[in-house]
């Protein structure tokens, strides 16, 4: 018996243990081939860019938004250059749960020049009052997401974004948000039915929500899918489309 208590303490400490992202973090759009942020996730979800209204994010931990502890990151560094003021925000595993008022972040401002910006975990802010007895300390244990929030008409390039001082102006790489060009087409048929055009006719995609969370994961069947909802942000070919 005591074996078999043993044996389950050493499987749930593993469990907890495997939940740990990297000390420190860098993603680099000059070095990035898969459009994947590598927190130190070990799920395969984990990381991918994606697009969503007046927005783009990434999941921490995993395509379900589970809540991790990201204390030791220390905070956050972004380089970047932006037609306008956008919203660095980082989600919280029951920021839904808990009031759509719950955002802590940092306001970014416009920059015509490459600029780099580092937030600690003390310097972020709530951007939305009022939440009262919500800590950042408590809050970045169980973060699940990162979303960058800027308006439709806003030229975003993006070079960098890690763990506090990661980043370097050392790139002059960049992904560019707003102009960035699709080779794929993705056509509605009918209803919740899209034919995509330019990729291999059973090519893997993927379907998330607005909020990032991953509705679906599947092959093309004959270049054609279906959509369990609508709308839904999908992934393909390293490319993203928001589909209504």
């Amino acid at each position: 018996m005591k074996n078999v208590i043993k044996f389950f303490c050493l499987l749930l400490a593993s469990e907890v243990f495997a939940q740990e992202v990297n000390s420190e973090f860098l993603w680099s759009a000059s070095e990035d081939s898969t459009e994947r942020v590598i927190t130190g996730s070990s799920d395969e979800t984990s990381g991918y860019w994606y697009s969503f209204e007046n927005g783009r994010g990434f999941n921490i931990w995993d395509m379900d938004q589970i809540g991790v502890d990201i204390t030791k990151w220390q905070g956050l560094c972004v380089e970047y250059k932006s037609s306008s003021d956008m919203e660095l925000l980082l989600i919280n595993e029951e920021q839904q749960a808990l009031s759509s008022n719950l955002k802590f972040g940092k306001l970014l401002k416009a920059s015509d020049s490459v600029l780099t910006v580092n937030i600690s975990w003390k310097n972020m802010e709530q951007l939305e009052c009022c939440f009262d007895g919500v800590k950042i300390e408590d809050y970045i244990k169980k973060a699940s997401a990162i979303h960058f929030i800027f308006n439709e008409e806003t030229s975003l390039e993006l070079l960098k974004i890690g763990s506090l001082n990661s980043c370097s102006k050392e790139t002059n790489s960049f992904l560019n948000f707003k102009q960035k060009s699709f080779t794929l087409h993705v056509e509605k048929d009918f209803l919740n039915h899209f034919v995509v055009k330019g990729v291999s006719s059973d090519a893997t995609f993927y379907l998330f929500d607005l909020n990032g969370k991953m509705l679906k994961q599947s092959i093309l069947k004959n270049g054609s899918f279906e959509t369990p909802t609508l709308p839904v942000v999908l992934k393909i070919h390293k490319k993203t489309f928001l589909l209504q």
